[in-house]
């Protein structure tokens, strides 16, 4: 018997959801090309849903993702934004100063749940299409995903840690992954004086996001005291947010 999936509505929260492929493990795996799929369906989704995907991992049995969902319907011009980032003038753009076509899209489009199930729907319809060339039919995943709320920041940044292989975040930033000191002496300048406090002013998820690129940064050889420093600091303010 399925049981209520623990969830708050209330304030914002940070969830991990996971879901497997159906099947003994190895019975069906995904390929370089199908994980690459999956990955573009996730993103995609991302720019949709004003459910902000922190991070995410794609893997040959299933996925891996953190999300952060906001307790307060979106607005109208936040829908409009999302749906225009994921659909530019390619669909017709739908009348949210409808009370009811306002409130369905709003539900939606908050819910980690649909998103989830989005994502789900539209790489089982793209696997059973394209890859089976129609000969297959039915769902590719497990019946229910897993889903947990992180309530403290330790859980949080581990969550986070196990799928940063695709981060939500100022594209500047992600150059700074793996690269030298010398070639990131600017980039860390831009962290400390304009993203750290945009993104720290977002809430948890842009915590999330900070704290991990200081720790890798942090590992980096000759690393300065103040990276470290910065991290540190993030760390201690991400206890209290929680």
């Amino acid at each position: 018997m399925a049981h209520a999936r623990h969830r708050n509505d209330s304030s914002p929260t940070v969830y991990h959801v996971t879901n497997a492929l159906i099947g003994e493990p190895g019975e069906i795996t995904l390929d370089k090309r199908q994980l690459s799929r999956l990955s573009l369906i996730i993103r995609q989704a991302a720019r949709l849903f004003c459910v902000n995907v922190i991070s995410f991992t794609v893997k040959p049995s299933g996925y891996s993702l953190v999300c952060s969902a906001l307790a307060e319907p979106p607005s109208r011009d936040e829908l409009r934004e999302h749906f225009f980032n994921r659909y530019g003038t390619r669909r017709e753009m739908p009348d949210f100063n409808d009370p009811d076509v306002y409130d369905r899209w709003a539900a939606r489009l908050r819910d980690f749940s649909c998103l989830a199930k989005d994502i789900q729907q539209r790489f089982t319809q793209w696997y059973n299409h394209v890859v089976r060339k129609n000969k297959r039919r039915g769902t590719l995943w497990k019946s229910r995903f897993q889903s947990r709320m992180l309530k403290t920041a330790r859980q949080a940044m581990v969550a986070v840690k196990k799928t940063v292989t695709r981060t939500r975040c100022p594209h500047r930033l992600i150059k700074l992954r793996g690269q030298g000191w010398r070639k990131t002496k600017r980039g860390v300048a831009f962290l400390r004086d304009r993203a750290l406090p945009a993104l720290t002013a977002a809430g948890s998820a842009g915590l999330l996001v900070t704290y991990v690129l200081l720790d890798e940064l942090s590992r980096l050889p000759q690393t300065p005291f103040p990276i470290k420093l910065l991290r540190d600091i993030l760390a201690d303010r991400m206890e209290k947010n929680f």
